[in-house]
């Protein structure tokens, strides 16, 4: 990652929050850094993410829709989008397990959305959080303030035989790279299908065969653009290069995750994007900055 453009560090969850927080982040630009684009790919994580620097957006590729880059809990993404960091921003974040925001949030798991901090913190915490973090001594003190106060927040504790379902399912996903049917990723876990297919949407929001397709975008991007991390523009010359091959419609929805039409307007609009403005670092695995996006390790 370019650390004259962005600097970014990731930082262990504190004990009590590891079963259910993936990692905890702290990413700035400087105050004089000119704005950076960067292109994040859905990752099946949902995040935290806690602004303490200036505001940025979050743009739709496809749509052009701008919102804003603000504190927030962040749900499981399945579109790619493209964050425009200004001058000065300053992030501390959580990057959550698949089954994150059913321990925070067990009747909303805000599946392709975003919500205030309060989702998942008492309104007190949520106030004064960006404070208190402001205040911490140094960045590894500020991300287990946020992981404390995450699992201080846990209202739900997922049963142990479905966290294991879910943690055995996952490896196995990211093992095969998102190739692998529902059915042998059950036999994997050692569970039925309908098992299976019951313990995603209640803890994770989405069907196993939808994760699967939301996740395997980053990773046949990852296939082609090489070890991360990744810069914006080599993950829009990756995703160009598979367009470029022509691929049956069954096979882009396969390695995808979306359409043909649907990854060709997510190419184009991406690529207007970073025409536009300065492209920077596109992290590895869904945010590992806490969006999701083409960020982690």
């Amino acid at each position: 990652m370019s650390p004259d453009v962005l600097d970014y560090h990731r930082f262990p969850p504190p004990a009590a929050a590891a079963w259910f927080v993936e990692h905890l982040w702290v990413a700035r630009t400087d105050a004089d850094a000119p704005p950076v684009l960067e292109v994040f790919l859905p990752n099946g994580r949902p995040s935290v993410l806690v602004r303490l620097g200036t505001l940025g957006s979050r743009v739709d590729p496809v749509t052009g829709a701008r919102t804003a880059d603000d504190s927030g809990v962040i749900g499981l993404s399945v579109d790619p989008h493209v964050v425009r960091l200004s001058p000065g921003s300053w992030f501390v974040g959580a990057q959550l397990a698949p089954y994150g925001l059913a321990a925070l949030s067990p009747g909303r798991l805000l599946v392709g959305e975003s919500a205030p901090l309060t989702h998942v913190l008492a309104p007190a915490a949520a106030a004064s959080l960006a404070e208190r973090l402001r205040a911490a001594p140094d960045d590894a003190r500020a991300t287990t303030m946020l992981g404390v106060d995450l699992a201080a927040s846990v209202r739900r504790r997922t049963p142990a035989g479905r966290l294991d379902t879910l943690q055995t399912a996952i490896r196995v996903i990211e093992e095969r790279r998102g190739l692998v049917r529902p059915v042998d990723l059950a036999q994997s876990a050692n569970v039925t299908l309908a098992a299976l297919h019951q313990c995603f949407v209640e803890e994770v929001g989405l069907q196993p065969v939808t994760f699967l397709q939301a996740t395997r975008f980053l990773m046949f991007v990852a296939e082609l653009a090489g070890p991360s991390p990744w810069t914006a523009e080599t993950v829009l010359t990756a995703m160009r290069a598979y367009l470029a091959t022509e691929p049956v419609p069954r096979e882009v929805e396969r390695f995808t995750g979306l359409g043909p039409s649907q990854l060709r307007r997510a190419v184009n609009g991406i690529a207007a994007l970073l025409r536009s403005g300065q492209a920077g670092p596109a992290v590895h695995d869904g945010r590992t900055m806490g969006r999701a996006g083409a960020t982690g390790d």
